[in-house]
C-alpha cells in the first residue's frame, strides 16, 4: 500500500481532486499496475474524466491528460465512494491542508501510522 498527498499552491477542492486523480493513475502506470479501480468521493470530478471537460474549464488540460491516460493498455474503472468509506484519502486530504506545497509520498509503514496517529488504533 502506498499513499500520497500533493499540496498545490492555488486551486480549490475539485482541482485538488483532479490532481490527485492524475498523480494516482502515474504512480499506478509507473508501477506497472495494469487493473486500476479509481475511487473518488468527487462525482463531479468522475464526471469530468469520464465525459471530458469544455474547452475553457480550468483543468481542460489536466482532465485531457487523464483521459489520454486512460486509454493506455491497462483497465482503469472509476468508482464513486461516500468520503467516509476511505479513511486513507480523507486522512492524507486533511494533512495535505497544513503540509509542505508539492507531492510527498508515504510507503507502507508511514500509511499505518498516518492512520494511527489521531485514532490510537
Amino acid at each position: 500500500m502506498e499513499g500520497f498527498q500533493f499540496r498545490l499552491l492555488t486551486g480549490d477542492a475539485l482541482t485538488s481532486e483532479i490532481w490527485g486523480c492524475l498523480m494516482g493513475l502515474k504512480r499506478a502506470w509507473d508501477g506497472g499496475f495494469k487493473n486500476i479501480l479509481l475511487k473518488s468521493d468527487s462525482q463531479e470530478m468522475l464526471s469530468l474524466c469520464q465525459n471530458g471537460a469544455p474547452e475553457l474549464h480550468e483543468s481542460s488540460s489536466l482532465i485531457s491528460e487523464i483521459q489520454e491516460m486512460m486509454q493506455r493498455d491497462w483497465k482503469v474503472s472509476l468508482l464513486y465512494i461516500e468520503r467516509d468509506s476511505n479513511r486513507r484519502a480523507d486522512k492524507l486530504a486533511k494533512r495535505g491542508l497544513s503540509a509542505a506545497y508539492g507531492l510527498q509520498l508515504f510507503g507502507p509503514t508511514a500509511m499505518e501510522q498516518i492512520l494511527h496517529e489521531d485514532t490510537g488504533d
